[in-house]
């Protein structure tokens, strides 16, 4: 944890003294020391509260050799503590695969150039074509 009961009663005090401000004037004396008591209780728990959970998000990884489930054999001990941000190497695959190099297909940029193409790959692109719309 970060710092030491002190700070819980720097915020209790703090917070007993702005409800002491607020409430003195409009409320009885029994009324204001019961609403101090209170509100120095609950800003002592908030405080110890926040003082936990920046204790816990400020603390180093835990270390297998310092750690007591670690050195009776526990596999869980260290994880979720850090992240491992290295990428395991491809090991079975097409080794002829490029995912970012799709076929070259055959474009026409203009209608007089359509003769230079091979008639039967013009068929089985309409037929494609046609297949598609039916579909």
């Amino acid at each position: 944890m970060i710092g030491n009961w002190r700070w819980n009663a720097i915020a209790g005090a703090a917070g007993a003294l702005l409800i002491l401000l607020v409430s003195f004037s409009s409320n009885p004396y029994s009324t204001t020391m019961y609403r101090i008591a209170i509100s120095f209780t609950v800003f002592f728990i908030v405080t110890f509260a926040v003082r936990w959970m920046i204790g816990q998000a400020l603390a180093p990884p835990l270390s297998g050799a310092t750690d007591e489930r670690a050195a009776e054999g526990d596999d869980e001990a260290g994880k979720g503590r850090a992240i491992d941000l290295t990428t395991p190497e491809d090991s079975g695959g097409d080794p002829d695969f490029n995912p970012l190099t799709p076929p070259r297909y055959v474009t026409n940029s203009a209608p007089e150039t359509v003769e230079h193409h091979d008639p039967e790959m013009l068929a089985k692109a309409i037929r494609h074509m046609s297949d598609k719309e039916s579909s």
